[in-house]
């Protein structure tokens, strides 16, 4: 602590803290457990923060640290002990779907959903083709609904280069948009078309007969069912 010019913290004369993750454990002097966390240097946990200069910081005190989404590594170098975290009041939000590879059709609807962390304002939500906005989907949606559905209309636009934005709907941040890109297609018309028999031929009973089809936009199972006149 020398190095950092303070004495507000709490010091140990015993070993030390492992960089590859453990639980540590605060205890009041009669050994109540005030508080207990257990961190780690592997995914998901910051990889900045394993020994590359960074600490790690909770984001803000009343969050639960047993989530490593509370965590962040410090924006500060080396930290800021003894003092208020770097990172603290940190916002985020985090796109989770579509996040790029999927292909939506009109006329259907999907969830639009998100993850955030120390967020609860009000969102909108946005479409992009490539970089630029073309079409405000929704807006003033809580953060704290972490869904919303998109019912894509049948006029929509297609193209296979569109993303997801969402943002708060004051000053734009915290916000994130889909990894990549997804696509929206015109719905098809799935028909399927008997072609044998189709009317006139006579069949033998005890004999063997093709019953054929052909189908557009359809690669389903069929059910076949013999009708007599107009009743099955």
């Amino acid at each position: 602590m020398n190095y950092y010019g303070i004495s507000n913290v709490i010091t140990w004369d015993v070993g030390d803290l492992n960089n590859t993750g453990e639980t540590i454990e605060l205890r009041a002097s009669d050994q109540t457990l005030m508080d207990v966390v257990s961190y780690s240097s592997s995914s998901p946990w910051p990889s900045a923060a394993n020994g590359q200069g960074p600490s790690l910081e909770l984001i803000h005190p009343d969050l639960d640290n047993s989530l490593v989404e509370n965590w962040m590594a410090s924006i500060a170098e080396l930290g800021t002990p003894g003092a208020q975290n770097s990172v603290y009041g940190y916002e985020k939000v985090t796109v989770i779907a579509p996040n790029g590879g999927e292909t939506f059709y009109t006329g259907t609807s999907t969830n639009i959903q998100w993850s955030r962390v120390n967020y609860s304002g009000n969102l909108k939500i946005e479409l992009l083709d490539g970089e630029s906005v073309v079409q405000l989907l929704a807006n003033n949606i809580p953060a704290v609904n972490e869904s919303w559905s998109w019912a894509i209309a049948d006029n929509q636009s297609v193209g296979t280069t569109f993303k997801i934005r969402i943002s708060d709907v004051e000053d734009g941040e915290p916000m994130d948009e889909s990894d990549g890109f997804f696509a929206i297609a015109t719905a098809s018309n799935p028909t399927i078309k008997v072609l044998s028999p189709n009317g006139g031929e006579v069949i033998t009973q005890g004999v063997t007969y093709d019953i054929t089809w052909s189908t557009v936009d359809y690669q389903g199972t069929v059910l076949i069912e013999l009708l007599t006149s107009t009743k099955k």
